[in-house]
């Protein structure tokens, strides 16, 4: 990963202006400069879907901050106080994914919000941990958010 300038100090400021924020999450950017994810969304089948991928990172409505189901935990700050009062990540999950958007629901179960802050960019390089763990250990994670969340998930359209 290759953080851009201000990009901790623009998630440090997200939570500051709101207490009620829980999590904050970088844009993430391909290493030509697009768009990989700007925050995501969680269909009702637990499908989650990144917004704004392969868009050019300054189109206008992806530079907005607003609020999103989930955001990738490759760069995200989250507010220590639901940390310590959720007891962090739940341990069911294997490393890499859903963890993440298990904590943004878990958030949201709390009236807490995750935001999506434009302003703090970093360059992913997408797949890398999924290389180590595999699919099936992906399919399991899946599995266990969808049977956990299976009553909270949102209709959402994909954007």
């Amino acid at each position: 990963m290759v953080l851009k300038s201000a990009w901790m100090a623009s998630l440090y400021n997200t939570l500051e202006a709101d207490l009620t924020v829980a999590i904050a999450g970088s844009k993430m950017l391909y290493a030509n400069g697009t768009i990989q994810e700007a925050g995501a969304v969680v269909l009702r089948d637990g499908v989650g879907h990144h917004i704004g991928r392969g868009f050019d990172r300054y189109f206008p409505i992806f530079n907005i901050e607003r609020e999103t189901h989930y955001v990738s935990g490759c760069s995200i700050l989250i507010r220590k106080s639901f940390w310590d009062g959720v007891g962090g990540f739940d341990e069911r999950y294997q490393v890499a994914y859903y963890e993440d958007s298990d904590l943004a629901m878990t958030a949201r179960l709390y009236d807490m919000r995750v935001i999506y802050q434009p302003k703090s960019e970093v360059i992913h390089f997408v797949s890398q941990s999924y290389k180590k763990w595999g699919f099936y250990e992906v399919k399991k994670n899946a599995r266990l958010f969808t049977e956990k969340w299976l009553g909270s998930l949102e209709p959402v359209n994909r954007l």
